[in-house]
C-alpha cells in the first residue's frame, strides 16, 4: 500500500506541475511533511486509510501547543495556513480516491483577529501633508479638498469617492 509520505511526494509533485510559486510548494513541503511526520510518530499511521477525524483534531491540539524556536506560540495566521495545507492535501487524497469521505470538517480555521494600526499620523503630520498637496490648479483643489474631507469628518475612503455633491 503507498503511504502518506509517498502522497505526500505526488502531491507535492502536482504542485509543481501546477506551477504553483515556490514558497506555496515551500510551504506545503514544510507543514505538510510536518503533519506526515507527526501522524507517523504520534499515532503510527503511515496509510490514509488509518485516518480518521480524532487524528485531526489532535493535530490542530498539537499546532496550537507547539512552540517556535523562539519559545512563541504559532500566531493565528500561521495555524490557519498550516490548516489550510492539511485542507489542501486531505482534499487532494479524497479526490485521488485514498480517502474514503472528506475529512475538512474536522479542521476548523482560528479566528484571527482584528488588530487596529499601530501608528497614526499626528495632527502636525497631518497638516504638513494636507500643506504639501498643490492648489494651483483644479486637480489639486480636488486633492486637498479630498484630504481635509478625510482628516476632518472621519468619512470612510469608498464613501468619499461616491459622495454627491447634493448629499455634502
Amino acid at each position: 500500500m503507498t503511504t502518506l509520505r509517498d502522497h505526500l511526494r505526488n502531491f507535492l509533485d502536482h504542485a509543481r506541475i501546477l506551477n504553483l510559486s515556490h514558497h506555496t510548494q515551500g510551504a506545503y513541503e514544510a507543514n505538510l511533511g510536518r503533519f506526515v511526520r507527526w501522524l507517523d510518530e504520534a499515532h503510527d499511521i503511515q496509510t490514509p486509510d488509518r485516518l480518521n477525524q480524532q487524528h485531526l483534531y489532535g493535530w490542530l491540539k498539537y499546532l496550537s501547543d507547539h512552540r517556535t524556536r523562539s519559545g512563541l506560540p504559532l500566531r493565528p495566521r500561521s495555524l490557519n495556513k498550516n490548516i489550510e495545507n492539511t485542507r489542501r492535501l486531505l482534499d487532494w487524497l479524497t479526490k485521488q480516491g485514498h480517502l474514503p469521505r472528506d475529512f475538512n470538517d474536522a479542521l476548523e480555521y482560528v479566528k484571527e483577529p482584528q488588530l487596529l494600526p499601530t501608528s497614526v499620523l499626528t495632527h502636525a503630520q497631518v497638516k504638513q501633508l494636507i500643506a504639501r498637496v498643490g492648489t494651483n490648479n483644479p486637480i489639486g483643489y480636488r486633492d486637498r479638498a479630498m484630504l481635509e474631507m478625510l482628516y476632518t469628518t472621519g468619512v470612510r475612503v469608498t464613501e468619499l469617492l461616491t459622495l454627491q455633491i447634493p448629499n455634502v
